[in-house]
């Protein structure tokens, strides 16, 4: 059994129970509110969110398995074409907030045209999301590598924000999977899979992924895609 196959399967086999004890919660509460006070009422909505958190880390593990075993198909990709649209979506995620992008067009990449885009929304919503700027600066475009060592011939981006920051000691432990520094209901909620995706679909690109920051501050995170004069591999 291939590991899409089992991860497919045992994403059904899980969804299943958790769906179905956060409709449970509902029924019970509807037929059994009367005899509940609201300490009771509240329990049950915290056991429904847990089942329901539950359900969202599952799909995320079934989309790790997805974007690190789906054939890549590079294309020559303008990330600077790309990015208005998935910076829309994200800007959508913070209604209430204003952002200002700025983008700079830059070097073509080799890139898979599904995977890519993929990465770069989880990025864009990451620079609008954790922040508690009402209005909210993010850049996107060419950068240099600085002291980090990348594949010749990739060309290196980067995605910078005016947010609130991440310690230094966080630096490599927010690539994990489910790895989240903030309470389950700050800064938009999710799981903690966003920047494990992204660091694994860049490693199946070859590239290099890594972030500079500063609490307060903002954060940068910096990418390698190869160049589009490279071969595909």
């Amino acid at each position: 059994m291939d590991i899409e196959t089992f991860a497919h399967i045992v994403a059904h086999d899980l969804k299943a129970p958790l769906n179905g004890i956060a409709s449970m919660v509902d029924f019970v509460v509807e037929d059994y509110g009367d005899r509940l006070d609201d300490e009771g009422k509240a329990q049950l909505r915290l056991i429904q969110s847990m089942a329901t958190r539950g359900v969202t880390m599952v799909d995320g593990l079934r989309q790790l398995s997805r974007v690190s075993t789906v054939p890549l198909q590079p294309r020559t990709l303008d990330l600077a074409a790309l990015a208005p649209r998935l910076i829309e979506q994200a800007r959508a995620t913070v209604p209430d907030a204003v952002v200002e992008p700025h983008v700079t067009a830059g070097p073509p990449v080799l890139g898979d045209p599904a995977l890519v885009p993929l990465m770069l929304s989880h990025l864009f919503a990451n620079a609008v999301r954790f922040s508690d700027r009402p209005r909210r600066q993010m850049w996107f475009g060419p950068a240099a590598a600085g002291d980090v060592s990348v594949p010749e011939g990739h060309a290196v981006y980067a995605v910078r924000d005016d947010g609130i920051g991440i310690a230094a000691k966080f630096h490599t432990a927010v690539f994990d999977m489910f790895k989240r520094l903030h309470g389950v209901d700050r800064y938009g909620g999710g799981v903690g899979a966003g920047l494990a995706l992204c660091h694994r679909i860049i490693e199946r690109h070859g590239g290099r992924l890594w972030l500079t920051s500063t609490p307060g501050e903002g954060t940068t995170v910096f990418f390698s895609l190869p160049g589009a004069a490279m071969e595909p591999a």
